[in-house]
């Protein structure tokens, strides 16, 4: 029986050029004393970058480098479809995508964690447990949306949106080559989703991989826009019907609980009643990730309003914009904003999804099907130059 081959990918925008191939170095080292064929593809996110930097990563390790030629962002999961695209090509069997500015203590022990259930355990995807460190998109909305719509995966994947993945190529393959797979942040949701529609047997294991950094609100609430879209895009008649089994938080005692769960409306008329409730109560920095991250997302999707900026002001703080322990608090009362914002939309199943299909620009990004099918083109020139 022959190596495993295994591609080890990487999206590239801003991380230093050191600390992207020291990261990169560290693995194919550990694939190596593991026995394994590792195949280095880095996709450079960039869409103008200096050509040293190019040369001193093709320079300072063995790999792949696709350029970014389209000038759209954010373009991650690009990326991941252009590296699971490589994978399939060369045979690999299996895909791992990573962030390189993760901060991993012991190398050998990471990569031994993350290859052991696909190896050993038999599983088909590998979505880490990064619970100590997770944050706004993994509390507020991976978590509620798993218990939400797939709920026997809930229990499952602690934290859907880690930065990293691992997965049989062939499975990751007919995921981001699907038209509906969404360039940005909503294909981090893609694949959470159609591998739990797939029947996939995921592990989550602690990899002891650790958060260096926090991104401002306005940043992660362009995140939310697009894994929220994707998500209700995405969802079948069947899983919407879920709803109707929620069981919601019951934390009246709670000032901001108390009226979040007394809102029985769409998400701008939930909106509206929190900003005019704070007029008279303060709002803590972690509560208004409730606004940011679920109800202004799902009122630009469900009612339509776009115009976000008209309905509240999203404060960008320099350090880290809310607290850990609350979040956890906060995120008990998604289930409620969801449920009553899809319930009070008056829109039907397909106007939902047609909708959700819609939105484009400004928090949704420029992504489409022609810019996509463009976007791939100029991959695959690259990739039939790199890859026999």
């Amino acid at each position: 029986m022959g190596k495993k081959k295994i591609v080890w990918g990487t999206c590239w925008l801003r991380e230093e050029t050191e600390l992207l191939c020291l990261f990169m170095k560290r693995a194919a080292n550990a694939f190596a004393e593991m026995g394994m064929d590792v195949y280095t593809v880095v996709f450079d996110a960039a869409y103008k970058r200096d050509e040293k930097e190019i040369k001193k990563v093709k320079e300072d390790i063995e790999c792949i480098v696709i350029r970014n030629v389209c000038e759209i962002y954010p373009n991650k999961n690009y990326g991941v479809a252009i590296i699971s695209k490589i994978a399939y090509k060369i045979g690999a069997d299996y895909t791992a995508v990573v962030d390189s500015d993760w901060k991993i203590e012991d190398f050998n022990k990471f990569i031994n964690n993350l290859l052991y259930p696909l190896l050993v355990e038999e599983q088909d995807l590998v979505i880490p447990d990064i619970s100590t460190a997770a944050g706004r998109c993994n509390v507020l909305i991976g978590k509620p949306l798993l218990e939400l719509f797939y709920q026997e995966y809930a229990d499952k994947i602690p934290t859907a949106f880690p930065g990293a993945f691992l997965g049989k190529t062939r499975s990751i393959y007919e995921i981001t080559s699907k038209s509906t797979y969404h360039f940005d942040w909503g294909g981090e949701w893609d694949i959470i989703a159609d591998s739990c529609k797939m029947g996939m047997k995921i592990a989550s294991p602690v990899l002891g991989m650790q958060n260096i950094r926090h991104r401002s609100n306005d940043s992660k609430t362009y995140d939310s826009f697009q894994i929220w879209r994707a998500c209700l895009e995405d969802l079948t008649e069947s899983r919407l019907s879920h709803l109707n089994n929620v069981h919601e938080c019951n934390i009246y005692e709670d000032p901001f609980a108390k009226v979040v769960l007394s809102a029985e409306m769409s998400a701008t008329k939930q909106i509206e009643k929190l900003i005019e409730w704070s007029k008279c109560n303060n709002i803590s920095k972690t509560q208004l990730q409730l606004i940011y991250m679920v109800l202004l997302p799902l009122a630009a999707i469900l009612d339509d309003r776009c115009d976000y900026d008209t309905l509240i002001d999203i404060v960008t703080d320099a350090g880290q914009p809310y607290e850990r322990d609350e979040l956890y608090k906060v995120a008990l009362l998604v289930p409620h904003c969801v449920r009553m914002a899809i319930s009070y939309s008056g829109k039907s199943f397909e106007m939902i999804r047609k909708s959700a299909a819609n939105c484009y620009g400004r928090h949704f990004s420029k992504w489409n099907v022609k810019g996509k099918e463009k976007a791939m083109g100029y991959a695959d020139a690259q990739i039939l130059r790199m890859v026999l």
